[in-house]
């Protein structure tokens, strides 16, 4: 018989590590997967488990909304409450599919305000951020000038020292 779990989807919320009664360490997160049924796509929320260094990987470096592949077997206890059987993935290996976003998602940006056009003040103001860079250089290309003409000065001083071997009295 085979057991294998393959899923790609999004994670519903921000993973957190929690800790076993075994004092293993653990991820529980839920996998939101799509699903056609009759042309219409619908979303299927599957708990899964990451454990150990996986758990550790996924709560640093994984976001809500990223894109994971996870290859697992499918498990099944006895809800406490209810009585009834519950279904989960066990994950073994988890893939990220995606680097971790450090912006915000193209559906959050509000393109009006993206759009909108500079005040002459505020292009006064943006310009006045680039000249202020520019100078910066500029400032740190003459110090490193000065010190290239105080090498070169160095270098001629030395020069002065030299003598003619001739007048050396052996």
């Amino acid at each position: 018989m085979l057991n294998s779990v393959i899923l790609i989807g999004r994670l519903a919320r921000k993973p957190e590590i929690r800790q076993a009664s075994s004092g293993n360490s653990f991820c529980p997160f839920t996998l939101v997967v799509s699903n056609y049924e009759n042309g219409n796509e619908k979303a299927n929320y599957i708990t899964c488990f990451a454990w150990e260094k996986t758990a550790e990987n996924m709560e640093k470096f994984l976001d809500k909304g990223s894109l994971i592949a996870v290859n697992g077997n499918l498990r099944s206890r006895k809800n406490q409450t209810s009585g009834y059987s519950e279904m989960f993935v066990n994950a073994y290996q988890v893939k990220f599919l995606e680097p971790k976003k450090t912006t915000r998602y193209v559906d959050d940006i509000d393109f009006d305000v993206a759009n909108k056009k500079l005040t002459k003040e505020e292009k006064k103001d943006l310009d006045a951020t680039f000249n202020k860079d520019v100078s910066i250089d500029e400032n740190k290309k003459e110090n490193i000038e000065n010190k290239k003409d105080n090498q070169e000065n160095n270098t001629s001083k030395k020069d002065d020292l030299s003598f003619d071997v001739s007048e050396i009295d052996w």
